[in-house]
């Protein structure tokens, strides 16, 4: 059986697809075993899809003509009328699904694409290569990386980086070789990214102060030159220099970067040449804290305020304890609880571990999704599962200690669904 043996059995492998240039289909199965194959998500009425559609035709006949690497592009069409499907199928080189194949959904859903138009791309083995290969085109349209394999962050960063205290004078990137790295995404565009540069920049100065064994760069989603510009003239600390445009799209593609602004912590680059270890996704919530300097290199904790984690609670189990009404001493002693359970957890699950200690519109949000009285003056510990299709389970239990946490998490009760 091929390699990339769950690509073919998500599309299936009887399911017929269709070459309008070629007036002719052909079983999924027998088309894309042991090849790269891109999904291609768009739509005739997508105004950005338009644009970039002759984008790809370009570049798929180019490399067809090189054949360099064998590959097929698979049109996942998100038409609500056949004459429309038709008519924009009619314009591409390159295979279709069938209109309005339940397939497509199924996809998207498998290999998580966002929004039109989308090119994710998958490797011979069937492994996830990126779900962003719209920006790769945009980035290297004529493909001379194609198919954009992944590449370890030593090898995207660029040669050279720019520093606040050395003007237009390029650094060489190796200089930070035995530093933590910081890598901070934002552009002046966003509101967000200027009230958090303001923080980030009165950090690095109170840090810097205490150890010089670590840097932050400045990887700007800026439109323009001159914005990237007066954005770091803000900064106190590195950049990556803006004209270093692939470079910061393929890290933005390797780690996920979706949204701004962002703060990933690297480790220093291994004396054996391995890539530098991410240490944390996004260490914005530390550096708004207390403890920058003190829990430097900001290791990911198991347990925190739900207010100001960036923990996603989307991905996995969270026992959230409710304690807004408490006084300040019993909020204290559920915190270190929570610290001491997230440490004595030894399953085989991830669990995060959160207190919630003043009301805000988040949690008020969650209180109401997950049915929850709107005020109590005694705590209330929940077993939260979203992974587990929205997932919930309450605790009887108003004494919060660690056995009892420990307790409720492995035998949470009735489970209800939000």
């Amino acid at each position: 059986m091929s390699s990339d043996e769950d690509l073919i059995r998500s599309l299936g492998e009887d399911i017929f697809l269709w070459s309008p240039l070629l007036n002719s289909r052909v079983k999924s199965s027998d088309l894309l075993e042991n090849k790269v194959v891109l999904l291609y998500f768009s739509s005739h009425w997508c105004g950005p899809c338009k644009t970039f559609t002759p984008l790809l035709c370009d570049l798929y006949k180019s490399l067809k003509s090189q054949n360099t690497e064998d590959f097929e592009i698979v049109f996942c069409s998100m038409d609500a009328f056949e004459c429309e499907y038709n008519h924009y199928c009619n314009s591409m080189p390159w295979w279709c699904l069938p209109f309005q194949s339940p397939v497509a959904s199924r996809l998207a859903t498998m290999y998580k694409a966002e929004g039109i138009p989308s090119l994710v791309v998958i490797d011979r083995d069937g492994r996830l290569i990126t779900r962003d290969a719209v920006s790769q085109v945009a980035c290297d349209p004529a493909g001379l990386n194609f198919p954009w394999r992944p590449r370890s962050l030593v090898e995207l960063l660029p040669e050279h980086y720019l520093h606040a205290d050395s003007g237009s004078e390029l650094l060489p990137m190796r200089g930070l070789d035995e530093k933590y790295l910081l890598l901070y995404a934002a552009g002046q565009w966003c509101r967000p990214c200027r009230h958090f540069t303001k923080t980030l920049a009165k950090a690095y100065h109170n840090l810097i102060r205490h150890r010089q064994d670590f840097e932050i760069l400045f990887l700007s989603s800026d439109a323009d030159q001159e914005s990237f510009d007066s954005f770091f003239g803000q900064m106190p600390f590195g950049a990556i220099p803006f004209g270093e445009r692939a470079a910061k799209a393929a890290i933005a593609n390797k780690f996920s970067i979706r949204r701004v602004p962002v703060l990933l912590v690297f480790g220093p680059k291994p004396a054996c040449g391995a890539d530098r270890p991410l240490i944390n996704a996004d260490a914005r919530g530390i550096i708004e804290g207390d403890d920058y300097i003190t829990e430097f290199p900001y290791r990911p904790k198991k347990y925190g305020d739900l207010n100001v984690t960036t923990h996603d609670i989307n991905t996995s189990k969270s026992i959230i304890v409710f304690s807004e009404h408490c006084d300040n001493c019993e909020q204290d002693d559920i915190q270190e609880v929570l610290r001491c359970a997230s440490d004595a957890y030894v399953g085989s699950e991830d669990v995060m571990f959160f207190g919630v200690t003043y009301p805000t519109p988040f949690t008020q949000t969650l209180r109401d999704a997950l049915r929850l009285p709107a005020r109590q003056q005694n705590p209330l510990m929940i077993l939260l599962d979203i992974p587990d299709s929205g997932g919930f389970y309450v605790s009887t239990c108003e004494d919060v200690s660690i056995e009892s946490v420990l307790s409720f998490l492995n035998q949470p009760g009735t489970r209800l669904q939000i």
